[in-house]
């Protein structure tokens, strides 16, 4: 009679818990309320994916794989919104090939999101993209270039008072 009592209780309080998620979509487009993902044009999603590839929290072993998901899930949306991928979705994609030694095309992703940076006059991405292009140059041995892509982020983190670029 115990395990019975218990039982009931359990599938009741499951059909309450089911019941309050789907109930709770349906009150929030009853108000007029939408989810993230219901704006074509909301970038905050690409954004976020974007980021996550960018950081290091993900473990050694794990973080191309962690990296590579999150830079096509971010893809994968911009391209079902018709979303022109914007310029540090590029300079994800060009720190995942620098880690993967496919240079050239770091380069070309790293230079892509230079220069949308520069249309768009985002100058956070313009000194990410002149560091990455610095550290690219160091590993390829143009050392010249180098220190011109690094000053150069110096010089924008510096004019615009960017905070993380400079001690």
């Amino acid at each position: 009679m115990r395990a019975f009592r218990f039982i009931l209780v359990l599938i009741l309080l499951y059909s309450s818990i089911s019941y309050a998620t789907t109930s709770s979509f349906t009150i929030a487009k009853g108000f007029g309320l939408k989810n993230r993902s219901d704006n074509t044009n909301d970038t905050s999603d690409i954004n976020h994916y974007t980021k996550l590839a960018l950081s290091n929290n993900a473990p050694k072993s794990m973080k191309i794989q962690y990296m590579k998901a999150y830079i096509d899930t971010a893809e994968l949306i911009c391209k079902e919104k018709n979303i022109e991928i914007p310029p540090l979705l590029h300079l994800a994609r060009a720190e995942y090939f620098f880690i993967t030694s496919d240079f050239n095309n770091a380069s070309q992703e790293a230079t892509i999101a230079l220069k949308l940076a520069v249309n768009e006059g985002d100058n956070i991405v313009i000194a990410k993209a002149n560091y990455f292009l610095g550290k690219y140059s160091h590993r390829t041995g143009s050392f010249k270039e180098s220190i011109d892509y690094y000053a150069q982020s110096i010089e924008v983190a510096r004019k615009n008072r960017l905070k993380g670029f400079l001690p």
